[in-house]
């Protein structure tokens, strides 16, 4: 009986013995015969980055990733995402394309381009309250207010305010059509803007580039 038990141990062992063999001479053959992986660092979102957010450095981080997994329009550069606009939630551990970030003017409109705490704000001109349509935009201007006599006192003209900054104008070609000129203001500003444009004539004075 211990014969048996004896001879049924060796050969479990043998045959152990050889799927261990052939298990390592399987791997061993395939390791020469298979190349590795190629693998590109790129960026990735280290956390989650809700939309409308300045990239900073804590947004970031990288990492290793087969060339196959690697989107099209992914960024391997942090310092080319460092403070960029996301345009929608980049969720943690999502390869950062360019699609979800913020453009520019063109494509995204004024909002990307007033710096904090200023507005923007339209008012209707013609040809002469926009000096003959050469306000452009990126020129500071002055802007003028007339008003009208009120019961018992006369007409005024005053300075509303200086050097304010033209983001955009908007100039119907051949004269017809409405024209307008969007300014860069504070909301204090913004509302003086408002109220004289309402009570009277906006007149606009173009400055100088130099000054």
């Amino acid at each position: 009986m211990n014969s048996i038990k004896r001879k049924s141990l060796i050969l479990a062992f043998s045959i152990a013995f050889m799927i261990t063999g052939g298990l390592l001479y399987y791997f061993h053959y395939n390791d020469d015969k298979y190349e590795p992986v190629p693998t590109v660092t790129i960026t990735i979102a280290a956390t989650d980055i809700p939309p409308k957010s300045i990239i900073t450095e804590e947004h970031l981080t990288k990492v290793e990733l087969p060339e196959a997994a690697i989107l099209q329009g992914s960024s391997s550069n942090r310092s080319q995402l460092i403070g960029r606009v996301t345009r929608d939630t980049i969720y943690s551990g999502e390869q950062i394309l360019e699609q979800r970030l913020i453009q520019g003017r063109e494509r995204d409109g004024l909002s990307v381009i007033i710096d904090e705490g200023y507005r923007a704000l339209t008012i209707q001109v013609d040809t002469v309250s926009s000096v003959g349509e050469n306000v452009k935009e990126g020129d500071y201007v002055d802007i003028l207010a007339y008003l009208p006599p009120r019961d018992d006192s006369g007409e005024v003209i005053e300075k509303v305010l200086e050097k304010v900054e033209v983001l955009e104008t908007q100039y119907n070609q051949g004269g017809a059509g409405t024209k307008v000129i969007t300014f860069k203001v504070t909301p204090e500003n913004g509302e003086k803007i408002f109220l004289m444009d309402k009570l009277g004539e906006i007149r606009l004075a173009l400055r100088p580039i130099i000054e």
